[in-house]
């Protein structure tokens, strides 16, 4: 059965170090932050947070990871980081946590934005270039070149 949490590195006895807790990206598993656990200090538990489609909301889904995050941690301080859409996943989480009087050690945000937040207004031209910019990381991170329909994706309501 498929768990919306996996771990990346195990917790060690003995080290004290809390979880760091990572949210998915838009458009992939936790296992990209593979790379960075690697580089963090050994015995830091690293917690991966995966996509849950059967929730709509970012405040639900939010709400979802606390609940496996508590079982891990049921204390703060919480330590949280995303990566893109992850990020605002993290920052929602964040939220409910000190709505909930939790203490929140770390928040880190790695290229998050959203959408609404674009000071441009997403002309055709301007979604054919986030298109390109996608079809760009995917083949540079796993070696799959893409063919889009730019003109027809950025016609799409």
């Amino acid at each position: 059965m498929f768990s919306s949490i996996s771990t990346l590195r195990p917790a060690t006895a003995g080290t004290g170090q809390p979880p760091l807790f990572v949210f998915h990206p838009a458009g992939g598993p936790t296992s990209v932050y593979l790379p960075l656990t690697g580089l963090l200090p050994a015995g830091q538990p690293v917690y991966g947070l995966e996509r849950v489609d059967h929730l709509s909301t970012m405040e639900d889904r939010a709400a979802h990871y606390l609940t496996l995050i508590r079982e891990i941690q049921p204390e703060g301080p919480y330590h949280l980081l995303g990566w893109s859409f992850g990020g605002c996943l993290a920052y929602e989480a964040a939220q409910q946590l000190g709505r909930d009087g939790q203490e929140v050690g770390f928040l880190g945000m790695i290229d998050t934005i959203l959408p609404a937040a674009l000071q441009q207004r997403e002309t055709p031209e301007f979604l054919m270039e986030r298109f390109g910019r996608f079809a760009e990381y995917i083949e540079k991170t796993y070696g799959h070149r893409l063919e889009l329909p730019y003109e027809e994706l950025a016609a799409t309501p």
